[in-house]
């Protein structure tokens, strides 16, 4: 009787009274617009656990709740006795969109389309342009091993003034200046770059070979102050350059 008496006062005591639920991310680099209403939506249901006892508190419920967000990739619950809980939000990331006529369709880097989006919902990340990275599979698919084969950034951004960075950062390719990304059966994918306009063509395969080729046309079209229409990456040796004509 003493027993149970025990478990019953430290069962319902204040002192094990849920006080806080705190929602983190565990990756806050690549932090993306849309996460923050998931967030705000999850606290608005977490809350409703506050002022129960922490026993109460029914995991099974809550990693149902969480599991069944599609652009959740992970997530850990920790309970912090006395009166508080953590819970730590892995989400999958974007890597690209589909525009569609009503929004935004994500792709993660698994290759998995996520929900909807809108405009404002948005973050700089390339377009897929087309149905056919929609309803093929197999070019989403490579689409995403060629990006992948793009640095993400140019890691010296940081180290210099916003101006600088800008000016820089058109420069050096990467997964930022690029717009869009394209594909037909015949020629295989062509990247747009952002603020240049440029079209490089990629073809079907041997992306880490041709985007090294890229970069260093680049940097010999911005030695010379040189602007180029097309980079066309499909020779076996070598990279054809048509150049941009004034008007």
């Amino acid at each position: 009787m003493l027993g149970s008496a025990t478990f019953y006062v430290v069962r319902y005591t204040s002192f094990f009274t849920i006080q806080k639920i705190s929602l983190l991310q565990a990756s806050i680099e690549d932090k993306e617009k849309y996460q923050d209403q998931i967030f705000l939506n999850l606290q608005t249901e977490m809350n409703l656990f506050l002022g129960k006892s922490l026993f109460d508190f029914d995991l099974k419920v809550i990693s149902e709740k969480i599991s069944s967000l599609p652009q959740i990739k992970n997530f850990q619950v920790i309970k912090k006795w006395p009166s508080e809980i953590s819970i730590v939000i892995d989400f999958k990331k974007t890597l690209a969109y589909l525009v569609q006529k009503n929004g935004y369709l994500p792709v993660s880097e698994e290759g998995e389309i996520l929900p909807l989006l809108l405009l404002g919902d948005l973050d700089s990340k390339p377009f897929f342009a087309g149905d056919i990275f929609l309803k093929n599979k197999e070019v989403r698919q490579k689409a995403i091993q060629l990006l992948a084969e793009i640095p993400k950034s140019n890691p010296t951004e940081e180290k210099i003034n916003s101006q600088q960075a800008l000016a820089r950062s058109q420069k050096i390719l990467s997964q930022k200046i690029i717009s869009e990304i394209q594909y037909k059966e015949s020629t295989g994918f062509t990247v747009i770059l952002s603020g240049r306009g440029t079209r490089v063509k990629m073809g079907q395969d041997h992306f880490r070979t041709k985007v090294a080729r890229i970069q260093n046309v680049l940097d010999y079209l911005d030695g010379h102050q040189i602007q180029a229409r097309v980079i066309d990456t499909n020779l076996t040796k070598k990279v054809l350059v048509r150049l941009r004509k004034d008007p």
